[in-house]
């Protein structure tokens, strides 16, 4: 199992990864092991889930914490392909869709979390949905399938064992 450190920050980052999965319990975490372009391969916790927004529409998202966080805000990600056009059209979207809102760009990693990351996000995505032009809002708001997951507290508990 791939083993994730933190260093003085561990403990924030627990609290962090229990608050999120406190208050999105349709959210999953792992530690994953990757490379980015330009950095060495390493181990990173990533969140896996979807979150619903006022209208109902329910997104896929993925977050990975690097290994400065929470100096360094989380990337965030729709965890689904989009075709061009829903790239090109939507301005809160990046390269290989990753979400780019003001909440990520002010960052404070005395202030800022995950939960409220989720919060900041999913009214930016409810206004303007991840839909083709000629689709419709419903298009956007077909319920993704619930993986078979444990519950926040033992995924909580098996992080916190993990980082012993």
């Amino acid at each position: 199992m791939a083993y994730v450190n933190y260093g003085p920050w561990t403990q924030h980052v627990q609290q962090q990864c229990i608050l999120m999965l406190t208050t999105h319990p349709t959210f999953t975490i792992q530690a994953e092991r990757f490379q980015f372009p330009g950095q060495q391969p390493g181990n990173y916790l990533v969140f896996k889930g979807y979150a619903q927004d006022r209208f109902g529409g329910a997104h896929n998202l993925k977050y990975i914490l690097p290994s400065n966080y929470p100096q360094a805000a989380p990337q965030c990600y729709f965890d689904k392909q989009l075709s061009l056009e829903i790239v090109q059209r939507l301005d809160y979207l990046g390269h290989q869709n990753m979400l780019t809102i003001p909440y990520l760009q002010t960052w404070n990693p005395n202030m800022s979390n995950l939960t409220q990351l989720t919060n900041a996000l999913l009214p930016v995505i409810a206004n303007n949905p991840p839909v083709a032009g000629g689709q419709n809002r419903q298009a956007a708001y077909a319920q993704p399938a619930q993986p078979n997951q444990p519950s926040y507290q033992q995924q909580a508990y098996q992080y916190a064992n993990q980082q012993q």
